[in-house]
């Protein structure tokens, strides 16, 4: 299971990999990271060579591989004294070594070359935030988004499908709720069509970039966010006309039970974020919350499905 941290700055560096073909023990990774910390390493990366018992994904984080050690240094004066000490103390401990040149970049920045505008059904479009509009994109159908590191651009398949599902209702004067929000994606969609919603993030950085979303959207005043779980505002409307949530089996499995309990008569359910190997048990769980299927998509791996209450 892998552990670590990214390079310190921008700038040049040193990436010093200590790794053990043959296997090794979490004493020997221990003490090769001590030798990098005491070298003066700002963050240490490692990788014990098992798989992950990953308890929050449906997909194993890796597999088992070969142990190793790694951190970075400046290519500065200090160098070539840091690579000395720290070979020596790594040799000690069996561990063959290899040094690497990192060049580092923004990376905050760097990956907003790979996205681009997506268009959608219906003439919908989601643009991120420092791109032009597609001549053919109509303003008042178009999702301006930076998802920083919040989960949803619209292009991961779980996304996209309840986009493309959400964009198809009309929701008009509708109360719906987007449960692990993210980046605003699929609350403003729901917005866009004409529905009031209460947008649930937990995770405090996320929430940052959901109300940044929604502030550079016309749509977002249709929006409220609120930091929290199903369990904590499950409430605040007597009944909801629809909840989409797109998120991970662990976390969506125990609410299914309670969803119905929440949404109105005929109210519906959007749920992705699910491999094709949960489906039978989703669809056992489903029905005996009194959940009906009313659609399905999959795509890859992924399903989304839509359940209305009986």
């Amino acid at each position: 299971m892998p552990w670590g941290a990214s390079p310190p700055g921008r700038g040049i560096y040193r990436a010093v990999t200590a790794h053990w073909p043959g296997g090794a023990d979490g004493a020997v990774l221990e003490a090769a990271a001590d030798c990098f910390r005491d070298a003066g390493a700002g963050g240490v990366e490692w990788e014990d060579g098992r798989p992950a018992a990953a308890p929050f994904t449906d997909i194993p984080l890796d597999r088992a591989g070969t142990p190793f050690v790694r951190a970075y240094f400046p290519d500065d004066a200090a160098w070539p004294r840091i690579r000395e000490q720290v070979r020596a103390r790594l040799a000690a401990l069996g561990a063959t070594v290899r040094i690497t040149t990192v060049r580092e970049e923004d990376w905050a920045a760097a990956w907003k070359r790979y996205y681009r505008p997506l268009p959608l059904p219906g003439g919908y479009w989601v643009v991120p935030a420092w791109e032009d509009l597609p001549a053919e994109a109509a303003p008042e159908r178009v999702i301006r988004l930076d998802p920083g590191m919040a989960f949803g651009t619209g292009t991961h398949p779980t996304t996209r499908m309840c986009l493309e599902r959400l964009l198809e209702k009309e929701l008009a004067g509708r109360q719906v709720m987007d449960l692990g929000a993210g980046s605003g994606v699929l609350a403003l969609a729901a917005a866009l069509r004409g529905a009031r919603v209460l947008a649930v993030e937990p995770d405090p950085v996320a929430l940052a970039v959901l109300e940044a979303n929604l502030a550079r959207n016309p749509a977002g005043r249709a929006v409220t966010a609120a930091a929290g779980t199903w369990a904590g505002q499950r409430d605040r409307v007597p009944q909801w006309d629809g909840v989409v949530a797109n998120i991970i089996w662990e976390v969506l499995a125990p609410l299914l039970e309670d969803f119905p309990t929440r949404l109105a008569p005929g109210g519906w359910l959007l749920l992705s974020g699910i491999l094709a190997t949960r489906e039978a048990e989703l669809a056992e769980r489903a029905q005996a919350a009194g959940l009906q299927p009313v659609f399905r998509r999959q795509e890859g791996d992924w399903l989304a499905v839509e359940f209305r209450r009986r």
